[in-house]
């Protein structure tokens, strides 16, 4: 008898700890700000997409040009202090609804880089072309710099 009440215990117990957890999981997917409460912190901002594009570009006190036009980065050649380069770039809203899309720069690359609007509306289809300026100043250390751009876009 000892037995059988050994095992149903053990049975008890692990049914107990499903039933809890699928009832966990159950408020999650009804009310995922719930968790906050004790504790656990759940993004509930509305983000819908977070994108990071490579920044690379070269700090030179020589005069020479360095373009680059490939498409898999930010990349922004080489430029000679104290002089600038820009780069286009256009952010489309592929959502059927209005996002807020905000624009930020690793600090690596922050200092030297700047873009024309960051934190900005579009509409459903809608598209936006930005201009990022590269301006080191005369007594930036020379050498190749990278670093991030990401890219949020929140729903609104």
């Amino acid at each position: 008898m000892e037995k059988y009440i050994k095992a149903n215990r053990k049975i008890f117990l692990a049914v107990s700890v499903f039933v809890v957890l699928l009832l966990s999981f159950l408020l999650y997917l009804v009310n995922p700000g719930f968790f906050g409460v004790i504790g656990y912190s759940i993004n509930t901002n509305n983000v819908v997409h977070v994108q990071e594009i490579p920044v690379i570009f070269e700090v030179t006190d020589k005069k020479i040009i360095g373009i680059n036009v490939d498409v898999d980065a930010l990349k922004l050649g080489t430029v000679m202090k104290g002089n600038f380069v820009e780069r286009k770039v256009t952010i489309v809203n592929p959502f059927s609804f209005n996002i807020n899309v905000l624009i930020s720069f690793s600090e690596d690359v922050n200092d030297f880089v700047n873009i024309s609007s960051s934190d900005f509306v579009l509409g459903f289809n809608e598209s936006r072309t930005l201009v990022v300026v590269l301006e080191p100043v005369d007594d930036t250390p020379n050498g190749n710099y990278s670093g991030t751009m990401k890219v949020v876009m929140k729903r609104i």
